[in-house]
């Protein structure tokens, strides 16, 4: 028999009692069942004389629960029951009445409560009452209990797409709407039999390995983001702008590096993680604000350094949407003059520059609203054109803290990178390369892609998909996840090429 509750004086006197029975000094264990001693020796269950339920497979103390909560100075009372949530599982839900002039913020209750009681123990919801029910002998009315409230915060929104994409399994998770950056998981309706779905689903998403038991210490969204911060290694310090975006750092696989499109950031390749081993480190080269190169080559040269910074040696992989297809093609053709070996370049709806060869160099106009439709994924439309930051930060959610300074050092990026593209010629590339067609852009595709056969030596692969050229890694992500993953494994099964290193 255990000594008694550590700390808990008060709860080892009524459980822990003498055996009448026993020799003196002995003590009993009072569980709380009600059972009938039959004739034979037979024990029938009849029931609890207390509120000790079972919950998951532990037993929980209602009133060690309601004890806890009634600690808190903003609390009149409390009580606790066990209801079922929306997936038809058991949960606990609490119910506090505010102390006189009180406010009692159940979400704190709950962070409160998080270390003195055992994980099974700790609300799924707290709910605030003006009063608890009590019935005609004036004891807890328990089946008058209201429903517990589940609502988000309605505080500070996701921005980033790593923000909204968090804030959205903890939607699916959960089964409820509007989830904020300060939203508590739990608050909302999560216990410990959710936390390893979502955890899952963090894993599929993202491609990172978050901890079940960083879920309970970090439980809001804008928590978990810095866990996965953290765990993808991007430094806070640059919060996701620098010049290698770590998307997935870690494993044992040979390494992606994404090229940034013309908007200069790579953070619109997070929405294909899920479809890219987990053992693969994925990483996503970005655009520096200052200093900004003068030709694609120059460009292509920086982007070499960084990539052989973090795998020195080949077989590398290569890949780019748009602008970013023809950057990763001009460096591909350096690590082949250099003698190393490339074992994949995919380009996402990229051309070279050759197809629109009659086009003038665009002017500063041009430049300017072309750049700004890249941040938008859509025509800019004569509002955005009067007040471009705030077009910016309500519609490209990396940059959603963004002040003018830094929308218009983007712009600039972007600005720079479609005079550069306009202006330059592709170099020929001794190899193969993939071109994922983005099929409803129009044309048809044929003219580009066979533009790429004057610019590779080896064979040049065709996938199409349904999709828009600035859907790919938005709305239609799943697709061009799909198409390539597919590209990975085709690329993993092919035999090394005679004569590569």
């Amino acid at each position: 028999l255990a000594e008694g509750y550590l700390n808990r004086p008060a709860l080892t006197a009524g459980r822990f009692v003498a055996d009448p029975y026993g020799a003196g000094g002995d003590r009993m264990y009072r569980t709380g069942d009600l059972v009938r001693w039959r004739h034979d020796g037979e024990l029938v269950f009849l029931g609890r004389t207390d509120h000790q339920v079972k919950l998951r497979g532990q037993r929980v103390e209602l009133g060690e629960v309601e004890s806890a909560l009634r600690t808190a100075a903003d609390v009149g009372s409390a009580c606790a029951v066990v209801r079922r949530d929306g997936h038809g599982e058991q949960v606990l839900a609490a119910y506090v009445s505010p102390a006189p002039g009180a406010r009692p913020d159940p979400a704190a209750l709950r962070r409160l409560h998080a270390d003195p009681l055992p994980a099974a123990a700790v609300p799924a919801t707290v709910t605030v009452v003006p009063e608890l029910p009590l019935g005609p002998n004036g004891k807890l009315d328990r089946a008058a209990l209201p429903e517990p409230t589940i609502t988000p915060s309605g505080g500070r929104p996701p921005g980033s797409p790593v923000e909204r994409g968090l804030a959205r399994l903890v939607e699916e998770v959960l089964g409820v709407t509007g989830v904020g950056l300060d939203d508590d998981f739990f608050a909302l309706g999560g216990h410990s039999m959710l936390v390893v779905p979502f955890v899952r689903r963090i894993r599929q998403e993202f491609g990172v390995e978050v901890p079940i038991h960083e879920v309970f210490r970090s439980p809001t969204v804008a928590a978990l983001l810095r866990r996965l911060t953290a765990a993808a290694g991007q430094g806070a310090g640059q919060g996701g702008f620098g010049p290698v975006l770590r998307l997935r750092p870690g494993g044992s696989g040979a390494p992606l590096f994404f090229v940034h499109p013309a908007a200069g950031l790579s953070w619109c390749y997070t929405r294909v993680l899920r479809h890219i081993g987990a053992d693969r480190p994925v990483y996503g080269l970005q655009a520096r604000t200052a200093d900004l190169p003068g030709s694609v080559g120059e460009m292509a040269d920086d982007y070499l350094a960084r990539i052989r910074r973090l795998q020195p040696e080949g077989p590398y992989h290569l890949l780019g949407w748009s602008f970013g297809g023809n950057v990763a093609h001009a460096v591909a053709v350096r690590l082949r003059a250099a003698g190393e070996r490339v074992a994949l370049l995919v380009l996402f709806d990229s051309y070279p520059n050759q197809a629109d060869r009659d086009r003038p160099v665009p002017d500063e106009r041009e430049l300017r609203s072309t750049a700004l439709w890249n941040l938008l994924g859509r025509p800019p439309a004569p509002a955005d054109e009067a007040d471009v930051p705030g077009a910016v930060r309500r519609e490209c959610p990396p940059l959603s803290g963004a002040d003018g300074e830094q929308v218009e050092a983007v712009l600039r990026v972007g600005m720079n990178n479609v005079a550069l593209l306009a202006s330059s010629t592709p170099e020929v590339y001794d190899g193969d390369l993939t071109v994922v067609v983005a099929g409803r852009s129009g044309p048809s595709g044929a003219l580009p892609v066979d533009a790429w056969r004057v610019f590779a030596t080896g064979r040049v692969d065709v996938v199409t998909i349904d999709s828009g050229h600035h859907e790919m890694f938005t709305t239609a992500a799943p697709a061009t996840g799909a198409a390539l993953s597919a590209i990975l494994r085709d690329a993993e099964s092919a035999p090394t090429p005679g004569g590569w290193s």
